[in-house]
């Protein structure tokens, strides 16, 4: 992201004075994944204590969830290039057998879930970074 100061005699819309985040189109670049590595997922809305993690309950079993970070195998991810600008999330837990899917059944669609790795579409997951990303004010 391309960051800098609002241009001479802009003001913010609350007349703050916040860093710019300008749109940056990064299609061609190699963001470093490491295929050979794993990764811990977080968000900004929750930071580094809760993971994304995967249900091993006996019910639930292979649902994504937002938990408590911890040293799971569950919450640590693979990330792989499939294709340019496409990676496959999968878990040391489940490892590469297994991949983070979008349900398409029409009884449940649009679920994130982990199945069997396949060259399925909703496996195939895209960064964006085309989109303005302001700091937590």
């Amino acid at each position: 992201v391309m960051v800098g100061d609002y241009p001479k005699g802009c003001k913010s819309p609350t007349n703050e004075s916040w860093p710019l985040y300008l749109k940056a189109d990064y299609t061609k670049m190699d963001f470093g994944f490491n295929g050979n590595y794993y990764y811990r997922l977080t968000t900004m809305w929750q930071g580094d204590g809760k993971s994304l993690d995967i249900v091993n309950d006996g019910k639930n079993n292979n649902r994504p969830i937002l938990a408590t970070t911890g040293n799971y195998s569950g919450q640590y991810w693979k990330i792989t290039q499939v294709k340019p600008g496409y990676y496959r999330l999968t878990t040391m837990w489940q490892g590469d057998g297994k991949s983070l899917d979008i349900v398409n059944d029409s009884k449940n669609n649009n679920r994130p879930i982990l199945a069997p790795t396949g060259n399925y579409s909703g496996q195939y997951w895209h960064t964006s970074h085309n989109q303005y990303i302001f700091p937590n004010h």
